[in-house]
């Protein structure tokens, strides 16, 4: 686990004097400090260029001055012949998808003919991919009440396809998109057929569970979780355009159920717990991508009141009460609370540290740019030092250290220095 003297070593500045940042491309920066400045408002300068690519079809894509593709055309620009060599037989990777229809627009789906899925696979390989999904791609985003994923996913292999109900067709979907998260983390499969092969299978039980769902009319939780899923799914495969669409109409299915409120009703603990679980894992999505591609968020902070979920293991909510979670033992959901709290730093960095409607005035060059609170930028660094700081220790029984334990260690330490990176 991270310890807090690592920020001290990864390029955060706790100086009191002011800083300029000058650049030459959109989002990027340079830092030179100017301690010795006497000025009584300390302030940073940044660079406020942002992208409007318009291609000849009249399609247009615009990418905010904080948004990643900015900051690596700057790296590019900077570094290039270190950071991309010159192309030749042994430094070349490519990788493609030639599927554009499966990741296309949220409604291309809906009103194709009648909806044939896949058969499912053995269920020793079904358990493989849908535990490998939960264990590795799922680390941070823990949505599901697992005793109850669990007992549904039985049902289904016990009644077989012709025999489901409503509730189990409805859980269906689910299914099909964590055993696609599943064909891309299982070395089982990989090593058994191959990774071409588990990467076209992958596609295949995603592109079924995406034409069973209606993306635009998710009112219900089991659908909810399904389209996080698939949300996931296309950014693993680097579909954040369209990532981006998806959360923002999820994250408004989500508002019309109520999730974002702290809802009295007639709900049991399991429910709350999946309700909270649900919309607080939609909530930083649509910071990370927003973030990501430099564009504004779905929701504002005071239309908020739902509660964090518990840190508790799934097997303490039952239907009735919620039990302490047991001495010593690591719960999985402190992982994915923690990654909230730090996508809400992100949120802080993208609204102070790059506001779309920051005061440009030209500098040298000819470039915009825009002036940022140099107590602001102290703040974020003081809350990033913090968070650090609030993180849930690990028991210190060796024996408890587990690999699920190291994974979410290793995945909240990258995704740390990815937010400093902004």
């Amino acid at each position: 686990m991270a310890d807090r003297g690592f920020a001290n070593n990864a390029g955060l500045n706790t100086g009191q004097g002011p800083v300029e940042i000058s650049t030459s491309i959109a989002g990027t920066r340079e830092i030179a400090s100017t301690a010795g400045s006497q000025s009584s408002h300390p302030e940073v300068k940044l660079d406020a260029g942002s992208q409007l690519e318009i291609a000849n079809s009249g399609r247009q894509n615009f990418r905010g001055h904080c948004s990643g593709f900015a900051f690596l055309t700057q790296m590019q620009q900077k570094y290039g012949d270190l950071l991309i060599p010159e192309a030749g037989p042994s430094t070349t990777v490519t990788i493609r998808f030639d599927l554009p229809q499966v990741f296309d627009s949220p409604l291309s789906l809906g009103k194709q003919g009648p909806i044939i899925p896949p058969p499912l696979p053995p269920k020793t390989v079904a358990v493989d991919l849908i535990e490998c999904a939960l264990e590795n791609v799922c680390t941070l985003s823990w949505i599901l009440h697992r005793p109850t994923f669990d007992t549904m996913f039985s049902r289904i292999y016990d009644l077989g396809a012709v025999k489901l109900g409503p509730e189990e067709t409805r859980f269906l979907p689910l299914l099909y998109i964590l055993m696609a998260l599943g064909c891309f983390a299982s070395t089982t499969q990989i090593e058994k057929i191959g990774q071409k092969r588990a990467m076209a299978a992958g596609i295949e039980l995603f592109a079924a569970a995406r034409q069973m769902t209606d993306i635009t009319d998710c009112r219900d939780t089991t659908s909810l979780q399904t389209a996080v899923f698939i949300i996931l799914f296309l950014q693993c495969s680097l579909q954040m355009s369209t990532s981006y669409t998806y959360v923002g109409i999820i994250l408004k299915s989500a508002v019309h159920m109520g999730l974002h409120r702290r809802v009295v009703a007639n709900f049991n603990p399991i429910e709350r717990e999946t309700r909270s679980r649900i919309f607080w894992v939609l909530r930083k999505m649509d910071i990370y991508v927003s973030a990501v591609l430099g564009l504004p968020g779905s929701i504002a902070d005071n239309d908020i009141d739902q509660e964090m979920p518990l840190e508790v293991d799934d097997e303490c909510i039952l239907e009735d009460r919620i039990l302490p979670q047991p001495y010593g033992r690591w719960a999985r959901m402190a992982a994915t609370n923690a990654h909230i709290r730090l996508m809400g730093i992100l949120q802080k960095i993208t609204t102070h540290v790059y506001p779309p409607n920051g005061g440009e005035h030209r500098i040298a060059g000819g470039n915009k740019a825009y002036l940022v609170d140099r107590s602001k930028v102290n703040e974020i660094e003081v809350a990033l030092q913090r968070w650090l700081g609030e993180l849930p220790k690990p028991p210190k029984e060796s024996a408890s250290f587990s690999e699920r334990l190291a994974r979410h260690a290793i995945s909240l330490a990258a995704s740390w220095s990815c937010t400093l990176m902004f």
